[in-house]
């Protein structure tokens, strides 16, 4: 017993160490994005206009997104998308750029719409 005794010693302190969660006090901050990718419901109402126009939006993982506008047949209009940790902005490949703010722990957004050709308005979404 007391040849075995080392190695059974070593085998304990082995397993202990690494059985033991190492904590560094600096964790891993969550993306965000995490929390944002998905899809959403909304409306965008451009000043002048007398009606909202409701859309679909899906946010993908790679920084890109689409927008399907279901108040004109559910056209497509596809789109890359920057973040911070409270806010999102929108560029659309027709020019359009959407500037939103995250709230409701971002399953909610809102902001302004800066139209392609000068057209300006707002923009309020929820997460499905």
């Amino acid at each position: 017993m007391m040849k075995n005794l080392p190695k059974l010693m070593a085998i304990m302190a082995l397993t202990i160490l690494l059985s033991c969660n190492k904590d560094d006090g600096n964790p891993t901050p969550i993306d965000v994005k995490t929390y944002f990718v998905g899809n959403w419901s909304g409306q965008q109402q451009i000043n002048g206009i007398a009606f909202p126009y409701a859309f679909d939006l899906i946010i993908y993982n790679d920084n890109t997104l689409k927008n399907i506008d279901l108040a004109f047949g559910s056209q497509e209009f596809p789109g890359i998308y920057t973040y911070t940790n409270d806010s999102l902005k929108i560029n659309y490949n027709n020019g359009t750029r959407w500037k939103l703010k995250f709230s409701n722990n971002y399953n909610s957004c809102s902001g302004i719409v800066l139209g392609a050709q000068g057209a300006t308005g707002t923009v309020n979404m929820t997460k499905d």
